[in-house]
C-alpha cells in the first residue's frame, strides 16, 4: 500500500530562500495530496456548533453547606457576601426533613433559619409553609423542590451588598440532626 505524499512534497515546493524562515504550519493544516496531482486539496471546515452551551444553565448555589446541628445551642453556620452595587434577591434555605427523601438518616426534624447582618437578626423562618413565592423562586433558581407540608425553613430576601451569616438551629434544644444550608441568587 502506498502512502499519499503530504509534508515532504510541501516542504520541497515551498523551501525557504537562504536566510528566511518558514511560516508557522500546524499539523492540522497539512492535507494529503490527491493522487496524481501536485496541489493539495482544499478542505472546507465547518464551524463546530456547541448546542449545550446555548441552553440556559441551572443556577449553581452560591453556598451549600451540610453539617450536624447538635443538642443545646449547636448550630450550622454559613457566611456569605453579596457583591455589586445593587441589592440582590436571594433564596436561602435551611433544609432538614426533606433530606430523608434522598436517603439521609438522622436529618434535623425542625430547623429554624436566621439571617444575620453582623449581630443583628434580619429575618427568621421556622417552616416555609408551602409559600408560592418560595416555590417559584426555587424553580427559577434550579433548586430541588421541598416536600409539601415539610418543616424545612426557607426565606426569600433582598439584601444590599455586604457580608451576612445564615444560621440553622433546632427549634427545640432537645433535638439534633443533619441539616443543609443553601443560598441561591434568584434571577
Amino acid at each position: 500500500m502506498t502512502q499519499t505524499p503530504c509534508f515532504p512534497v510541501w516542504r520541497a515546493r515551498f523551501a525557504p530562500r537562504p536566510g528566511r524562515t518558514l511560516p508557522a504550519v500546524y499539523a492540522a493544516d497539512l492535507v494529503p495530496l490527491r493522487p496524481g496531482r501536485h496541489e493539495p486539496r482544499a478542505v472546507k471546515r465547518r464551524p463546530k456548533s456547541y448546542p449545550h452551551l446555548n441552553r440556559p444553565r441551572r443556577t449553581q448555589p452560591k453556598l451549600l453547606k451540610r453539617g450536624t446541628v447538635s443538642l443545646g445551642d449547636g448550630a450550622l453556620i454559613g457566611g456569605f457576601v453579596v457583591v455589586g452595587n445593587s441589592p440582590k434577591t436571594l433564596l436561602i434555605r435551611g433544609i432538614g426533613p426533606t433530606l430523608t427523601r434522598f436517603g439521609l438518616v438522622g436529618a434535623l426534624a425542625d430547623p429554624v433559619l436566621t439571617i444575620y447582618d453582623g449581630g443583628e437578626a434580619l429575618a427568621t423562618n421556622a417552616g416555609w409553609a408551602n409559600s408560592a413565592a418560595i416555590a417559584t423562586a426555587a424553580t427559577e433558581a434550579g433548586a430541588f423542590a421541598l416536600a409539601t407540608g415539610s418543616r424545612d425553613a426557607a426565606l426569600l430576601v433582598t439584601l444590599k451588598p455586604g457580608s451576612y451569616t445564615a444560621q440553622v438551629k433546632a427549634s427545640q434544644v432537645t433535638s439534633s440532626g443533619v441539616a443543609l444550608i443553601e443560598i441561591y441568587e434568584v434571577p
